[in-house]
């Protein structure tokens, strides 16, 4: 059986990860390589070639375990979404 996706489409996928949602209060996040914003607003992770953006309000980061990657927010979360990682660092556009 052969995927209906073509490759170029699964290269934008995130890598092997997972998200924990407690009552919309701590997230969760594994596979984090690396931390690329943190206010009370957004928190924006790279998740191999995604950035997974969590939105909401007084947000802070909580911890980050280099073993795993794991990463833990705090704060009310009310919005996660993927983006492609923006060419250059630039999040102005994710967060806009």
């Amino acid at each position: 059986m052969t995927d209906p996706k073509p490759a170029a489409d699964r290269s934008a996928l995130p890598e092997a990860h997972r998200l924990s949602l407690e009552a919309r209060r701590k997230l969760t996040v594994t596979a984090v390589t690396e931390v690329l914003r943190v206010d009370e607003t957004g928190v924006a992770l790279r998740v191999g070639p995604c950035v997974l953006i969590a939105q909401g309000e007084g947000l802070k980061l909580r911890q980050m375990s280099p073993d795993d990657g794991r990463v833990d927010v705090l704060g009310r979360v009310d919005s996660l979404r993927y983006e492609t990682a923006p060419a250059g660092g630039r999040l102005r556009r994710l967060f806009g």
